[in-house]
């Protein structure tokens, strides 16, 4: 069954059919939390069930049909609006730079550089601060 949900079933995620995605959702999450219960990896089954967000949304923004209650198109107009500008080109962008720098900061928060000179021991934060790239062209380039 697990191979199922593993190899068969996340192709449900692409399918255009909204229940069908939700569907491919909820047994991608049941899975997730499956291994969280069961064994030491939390932080990358959260992962997986942040990217199944995407998949749960509807494809339209409510704005398919013109006859809705006015105040319904009002109370939707931000969603609406937050929904197509992460869908642009703009909001793809910003997000997928945003995650390369979130990724980058963790990595510096993970993991310690060690300096030639010294012997210094340093997190990635205070490494950039004092071998900034000033730094390294007075000193002829990297030691």
């Amino acid at each position: 069954a697990m191979f199922l949900v593993e190899l068969a079933l996340p192709w449900l995620l692409v399918v255009p059919i909204t229940a069908v995605r939700r569907f491919g959702v909820i047994v991608q999450a049941a899975l997730q939390l499956g291994i969280m219960a069961t064994g030491n990896y939390n932080w990358f089954n959260f992962h997986t069930m942040a990217l199944l967000l995407p998949a749960w949304e509807e494809d339209d923004y409510g704005d398919a049909s013109g006859d809705e209650w006015f105040l319904h198109r009002v109370a939707t107009f931000l969603p609406r609006l937050w929904g197509r500008f992460w869908s642009s080109r703009i909001g793809v962008t910003i997000a997928g730079l945003a995650a390369c720098a979130i990724s980058c900061w963790a990595f510096g928060e993970m993991f310690e550089i060690r300096t030639l000179s010294g012997g210094m021991r340093l997190n990635s934060v205070e490494a950039l601060q004092k071998l900034s790239l000033s730094t390294l062209l007075a000193q002829g380039g990297v030691p």
